[in-house]
């Protein structure tokens, strides 16, 4: 089945996927975010420390979407943020597994690719949305096409597993040990 549009988190439906604008320069920021729009997508990722607010903002009004059917999610800096409370509102491991043999296969069964399993596992999970970045406006339809890949059971439960070995292959300085 594919996945969902949406999820409801806390009863307020938050779209399943999204566009994030970490690291894209400013000068390429509105047009991503417009073209994003204008190709389905329905949030986009940001924060004040990303230094382009303004671009998301012009973005947003230069799509023609309505603002109401637009969902924008911002963040609060590391350094404001309890580590405890950092670790209570983590959603498992930080992952990165577009390497993995396993997504290989998969994609290759579906004619997609690793990147796009891995977001449409990602989007059946429970809480979670999506914020993929790129600058790529066929790319960022790529992404966005994740959402219609039918995984079987068979093929969630071999990327479960690998989840399931529980470590990091992500791990920037600044993050916690999540090793207790």
């Amino acid at each position: 089945m594919p996945a969902p549009f949406t999820k409801t988190v806390r009863g307020v439906a938050v779209p399943t996927i999204g566009l994030g604008v970490f690291e894209i320069e400013p000068a390429e920021t509105e047009a991503a975010v417009a073209d994003a729009l204008a190709a389905g997508y329905r949030h986009v990722d940001a924060a004040s420390m990303y230094g382009n607010e303004e671009e998301v903002g012009r973005g947003l009004r230069s799509s023609g979407v309505d603002r109401d059917e637009v969902w924008v999610t911002t963040k609060v800096w590391m350094e404001e943020l309890a580590p405890q409370d950092l670790r209570e509102s983590a959603e498992g491991l930080v992952r990165d597994l577009i390497e993995e043999e396993v997504l290989h296969e998969i994609a290759e069964a579906h004619g997609a690719t690793p990147g796009q399993v891995a977001l449409s596992w990602l989007a059946h999970q429970d809480r979670v949305a999506l914020l993929p970045r790129s600058t790529d406006p066929d790319r960022r339809r790529e992404n966005l096409a994740a959402l219609e890949l039918d995984l079987s059971d068979e093929e969630t439960g071999r990327i479960d597993e690998l989840s399931e070995r529980r470590h990091r292959n992500v791990d920037p300085g600044f993050a916690p040990d999540w090793g207790d």
